[in-house]
Formats: C-alpha cells, sequence, structure tokens
C-alpha cells in the first residue's frame, strides 16, 4: 500500500518525466523516429543535470551502459513500460523491489550484479533459503523468463500472490 507523499512523488515525477519525452531533448527526438531502439547514450544525455545521481543510479548506469542493450530491449524483456524503465534509469523514481528485479532479468543481469543492485536500492539481499527468492536465484542464474519465473512462483503457492508482474 502506497503512502499519499509516495503517490504525490510517483505522479510528480511521471508528469516530468512526460514532459521531458514531450520535449526537444535527445531522447523525444530519439523516441520520435518510431521502430528505432532508442540508446541508452540517449537517455542519459536527456536526464543529465536534471536528477540527483544515487550510488544506486550510477551503478545502474556503469553497467547498463557496459552491457550496450537498447532501452527498449531492457523494457520489453522485464515487462515494464519505456517510460517507468526511463524514470528508474535516470533517478526520477525509485523502483518497487519487484521492478527492479524485472529490470536486473531484463539487462541480464548476473547475480552478482543483481544482488549489488538490490544493495544499492536498499532491499533485502536475495536469501537461496527462501523459497521465493531461490526461484529468483534460479531464474537469474539460468537466465529464464519472467514467465518462466512467474509460472514457478505460481506453483510454489497457487493461493499467494508472489509473482513479479
Amino acid at each position: 500500500m502506497y503512502k499519499e507523499g509516495e503517490i504525490l512523488m510517483n505522479i510528480i515525477s511521471l508528469n516530468e518525466a512526460m514532459e521531458i519525452l514531450q520535449g526537444d531533448t535527445p531522447l523525444a527526438i530519439a523516441m520520435s523516429h518510431s521502430g528505432e531502439d532508442i540508446s541508452l547514450d540517449a537517455v542519459y544525455a536527456a536526464s543529465e543535470g536534471l536528477y540527483e545521481e544515487t550510488d544506486f543510479t550510477q551503478y545502474l548506469k556503469s553497467i547498463l551502459t557496459d552491457i550496450g542493450i537498447p532501452l527498449e530491449k531492457i523494457a520489453e524483456d522485464a515487462h515494464i513500460d519505456k517510460v517507468l524503465c526511463y524514470q528508474v534509469l535516470v533517478g526520477i523514481t525509485r523502483p518497487t523491489f519487484n521492478t527492479l528485479i524485472r529490470l536486473c532479468y531484463g539487462a541480464y543481469f548476473s547475480i552478482e550484479e543483481t544482488q549489488k543492485a538490490i544493495a544499492l536500492s536498499g532491499y533485502k539481499p536475495l536469501n537461496k533459503d527462501d523459497p521465493r527468492d531461490s526461484i529468483l536465484i534460479s531464474g537469474l542464474i539460468f537466465h529464464k523468463s519472467i514467465s518462466e519465473i512467474n509460472n514457478e512462483m505460481y506453483y510454489l503457492d497457487p493461493s499467494k500472490n508472489l509473482f513479479l508482474l
């Protein structure tokens, strides 16, 4: 459940993101070319100086730049909306735990990279003794899709909503 201030912060962040995406920023120009991938360089150029970088966003930026996967591919594989993916990557909003995990899956992070991203974002690390976390760890190691992970979550306990989506 969100607190009132968190909802307002997310609404304001979304409005800010939409203004950036609709302006003459490199990201908006890149997005106007339908069918083309948006490079992470364009995302970072569009947001440079607009938001304070945290250790978490700096870490994501360094890993994702090294990987070189386009924003659309990360968002698609993570089952995350492009705008939300953009907000997380530039530090407009802090991702929920599930969004963070999906982002790590979408960017094909290793278990070590994922654990560091989790720690930098302030969440507790994945624990192999926790049944849900062990499924997540297995998915990262064997590069399973979000759908495969959700299926395993369902079979773990159908009565609980343990899904990533």
